[in-house]
This record gives C-alpha cells, sequence and structure tokens, in this order.
C-alpha cells in the first residue's frame, strides 16, 4: 500500500502544534523559538515535506474615482481615457496591475474604504475627481494607505496632489479673449463644487481686473447635472446666449461643453467665430476636426496620470516623492486654432 503524502496538517498532528505553527517555523519566522523551530524543520526533512513555494503578489494600483450625486462620471470622456491611458503606460513598463475603483461619494465617505481596497487587493490608489466634499481622505490618511490625488482633492492640503496652475488656465483664456477685444464674456463650467473650477474663475476674474475691465461683462453659466459634457454645453451655451446678448464670447472649462455649445450656438444661427468667439480647456484630438477648430488649452493630461501612478508606487514601496512642481507650475498651453477671432462692433442678434 502506497504511503500517504505528508501534509502540513499530518505534521502538526505527529508533532502535535497547529499548522500554522508549522509555516511560520518553515519560513524561519520569529515568533516560534528556535528550539521548536529546529525540532519541526528536522521532522520535515526526515518526512520529505517542502512547504509549497507561494508567489509573490503583484502590486496592484487603483484609479479611484469619485462620483457626484445626480452627476455621473463619464467613463467615455477624452478626459477619463487620456487619464487612464497614462496611468496604465506606467503600470504596463512595471508589470504591475492597475484595478478600477468607482463609487459614489457618500459611500466613499461612510464605507470602511481602506479595508474595502483592500479586500479588492489594492495596494495605493490614484484619486480622481476629489472636491470639498471628500472626507474619506482622513481614513487614508489615518490608516496611512498609499494614495497620490490627480488635479483636485479635498481643498484641505497640496501634499500629494498633482495638479497644473488653474488659476493661471483661466487668466490665459480670458487674456486671449480680452486681447482679442472682447469685453462681455461667458463661462460654461461644471455644476459640481470643484477646487478647479474655482481656481480658473479666480484666474478669468483676475484677467478683468488686470485690463480694467468691468467684471459686469462676466456672466457664468453652471451646466445641469443631468445631461451633462456635450449636451451640457450645448443647452448652458444656449441660455447664457439667450439670456444676455452682449456676450462676443465663451470660455468652456471642459472641451466637451465647447463641443457641445459649438452646436447650441450653430442652432441659435450664430457663427464661430463670426458672432461668438469659443475657447475651451483640454486639448483633444477632435478638437483640430470640430468646424470650426477649436482653440483649447492643452493640459498634459497623460503625463499626470503617468506620474501620479508613478508616486503611487513610490509610495507602496516607501521610496522618496519625485518633485511634480514642473506639472503644479503649469498653465497649460494655448493652442490657437480657428474658433476665436477679433470683436466686431456689430453681431447678429439672437
Amino acid at each position: 500500500m502506497k504511503k500517504k503524502a505528508t501534509t502540513i496538517y499530518s505534521l502538526g498532528r505527529d508533532l502535535s502544534v497547529a499548522p500554522a505553527t508549522i509555516s511560520k517555523a518553515l519560513n524561519h519566522s520569529p515568533e516560534i523559538s528556535p528550539e521548536l523551530r529546529a525540532k519541526i524543520q528536522k521532522a520535515a526533512e526526515a518526512q520529505g515535506f517542502k512547504p509549497r513555494k507561494i508567489n509573490k503578489r503583484c502590486i496592484n494600483i487603483g484609479l479611484l474615482v469619485q462620483n457626484y450625486e445626480n452627476h455621473p462620471f463619464d467613463f467615455t470622456s477624452n478626459f477619463f481615457g487620456m487619464i487612464l491611458e497614462g496611468v496604465a503606460r506606467y503600470t504596463n513598463e512595471e508589470n504591475i496591475e492597475l484595478s478600477l475603483f468607482a463609487r459614489n461619494v457618500d459611500y466613499l465617505n461612510s464605507a470602511d474604504l481602506v479595508r474595502v481596497l483592500k479586500r479588492n487587493g489594492i495596494d495605493g490608489v490614484v484619486i480622481m475627481c476629489a472636491n470639498n466634499s471628500s472626507e474619506f481622505y482622513t481614513q487614508l490618511e489615518r490608516q496611512n494607505f498609499p494614495y497620490y490625488s490627480l488635479i483636485s482633492n479635498n481643498g484641505k492640503s497640496d501634499e500629494r496632489l498633482l495638479k497644473i496652475d488653474d488659476y493661471k488656465v483661466g487668466y490665459t483664456a480670458a487674456r486671449y479673449l480680452i486681447d482679442l477685444g472682447h469685453k462681455e464674456i461667458g463661462v460654461i463650467e461644471s455644476p459640481a463644487d470643484s477646487p478647479t473650477e474655482a481656481r480658473r474663475l479666480e484666474g478669468v476674474k483676475a484677467a478683468f481686473a488686470e485690463t480694467g475691465i468691468d467684471p459686469a461683462g462676466l456672466f457664468m453659466q453652471k451646466t445641469m447635472p443631468i445631461p451633462y459634457g456635450y449636451e451640457g454645453g450645448k443647452l448652458a451655451a444656449i441660455k447664457l446666449m439667450q439670456e444676455n446678448k452682449r456676450i462676443s464670447a465663451i470660455f468652456a472649462t471642459s472641451n466637451e461643453f465647447a463641443t457641445g455649445a459649438l452646436n447650441g450656438l450653430w442652432g441659435m444661427g450664430l457663427k464661430v467665430p463670426e458672432d461668438v468667439s469659443l475657447i475651451a480647456c483640454d486639448d483633444y484630438p477632435q478638437s483640430a476636426y470640430t468646424t470650426p477648430p477649436l482653440t483649447t488649452i492643452d493640459i498634459p493630461n497623460r503625463e499626470i496620470g503617468y506620474i501620479c501612478a508613478k508616486q503611487v508606487h513610490r509610495l507602496i514601496k516607501n521610496e522618496p516623492l519625485l518633485d511634480s512642481s514642473i506639472y503644479v507650475n503649469s498653465g497649460g498651453k494655448l493652442v490657437i486654432r480657428e474658433s476665436c477671432a477679433a470683436q466686431k462692433s456689430t453681431r447678429r442678434s439672437v
């Protein structure tokens, strides 16, 4: 009769110790006394037992996306695609895993988040779309869970935050329109309570103040939570032009808003840039192929995603963080195309 193979359980029974003790002894754990460790190792060798080698688990970086109430995140957006492309390029280069974790802000704030993330095998997170309501940062800090925020955070600290100079983004866009002679400018902004939007609007207002233009010529219009994106931009542009017929230029704080605004203005019989100039944040591939091609502020979203993933990886490995000031001090790059023109003394009525 063939002798049964020795297992960790049979070895434990023979020595009257728990299987966990056998495992620790064979792995040279200091929790086991030298005498017992030697006894177990001698018995295992005599019976030809070798513990099964366990492959080291691959590091997993999570892309944590915060959703807003009544404001669903668009995972088909170019912004998300470019960020994801940057994060994925880094994880591919390092041969580590990438997970997507998207939840409503109420869930993130109320859940035992670190436990949930670890249960999903996530070792650290790149955080997207955080805002002033993001209370879950306190838990991440308290439990020393590796994270790095992308573009925005809860507004309480600039530590572990890779952002650009949003003040400069708003200033650059507004100053470009002002230098073209525009004094009545509309701004299409997100409905979310975002520090990013607030800083961009501060930059717009600074450009008005610096050039001595009456701030009464600045008109704000938040998009509706639903519909969002292209349709939200379209409806916001229509409302802006219907309520403020003096507007000669629009700054859209997202590329989707601007593309939707193009359609809305066209539907009203207004031409871009002959009747209304239009400038957008973010330079996406289609920006060069709209009619007319969009003038934009190009923000390096791919690079930002890549560097954020790299920073999280370094935190996981207990390595010092890299200097990211090159991005923090950047206000994007103005890409001039054909959607902006000098203000005319008269334009078509709405």
